[in-house]
């Protein structure tokens, strides 16, 4: 019955990697929409404001590998139960 549990975090760490990741990648995108709207501040922000975003893709990306090996080790339980 573990396997269970295995299949149901890693479904929720799946879903989660994939929030973050979308998250992450449409923040990016917008931000760099609304900066290229206004010229007179885009000379001021650096590149390093960005980095917000690019912690939720990796973060998203970390987190969706973990739940498809849960996935995986879960569905393998399964199997040979």
């Amino acid at each position: 019955m573990d396997w269970i549990i295995l299949l149901g975090m890693g479904g929720f760490f799946t879903v989660v990697g994939l929030v973050l990741v979308v998250t992450g990648r449409y923040g990016e995108v917008n931000y760099i929409e609304r900066l290229s709207r206004r010229p007179d501040i885009r000379k001021y922000v650096q590149r390093q404001s960005l980095t917000m975003y690019e912690a939720w893709k990796v973060g998203g990306w970390v987190t969706l590998a973990v739940g498809l090996v849960m996935l995986a080790v879960g569905g393998g339980l399964w199997f040979w139960n």
